[in-house]
């Protein structure tokens, strides 16, 4: 009997592990996306690449006020900037390499138009991230 419950559990370990959901580059444009609608400022660093963080963090302190911490500058900087942006919808990806992906999206405004946009992502040590250069 003791044998059976250890297989059961077993399995069923296995099922879940492989119903878990994975990180992609979806996920990572998606957690972009999201941080800048919440105006979440440590999910914002958690979903771009050091060079991407250090590229928009410079272009959004500038717009800080005097003794603004960083995450109450996120919030002001992005319910200036989202205030014409209603969704994204993921287009198609493409892989170019084990490290390397293409997520092309379509941005949404509130007035019901979009824009295309190829958001570029790579694969880090922590997962998919946000790699934008300029």
């Amino acid at each position: 009997m003791k044998k059976w419950v250890v297989s059961l559990a077993m399995c069923m370990s296995i099922v879940f592990l492989g119903c878990s959901k994975k990180e992609g580059p979806e996920e990572a444009v998606k957690s972009f996306y999201e941080s800048f609608s919440t105006g979440n400022y440590e999910e914002f660093k958690k979903s771009v690449t050091p060079e991407t963080y250090q590229l928009f963090n410079a272009a959004i302190m500038l717009t800080c006020k005097r003794n603004q911490t960083p995450d109450e500058c996120y919030k002001d900087f992005t319910k200036k900037e989202k205030k014409d942006f209603s969704k994204i919808e993921i287009i198609k990806t493409e892989k170019i390499d084990d490290k390397h992906a293409n997520v092309l999206i379509k941005e949404y405004k509130k007035n019901g138009t979009y824009k295309t946009t190829t958001v570029p992502v790579v694969k880090t040590e922590e997962g998919w991230k946000v790699y934008i250069k300029k």
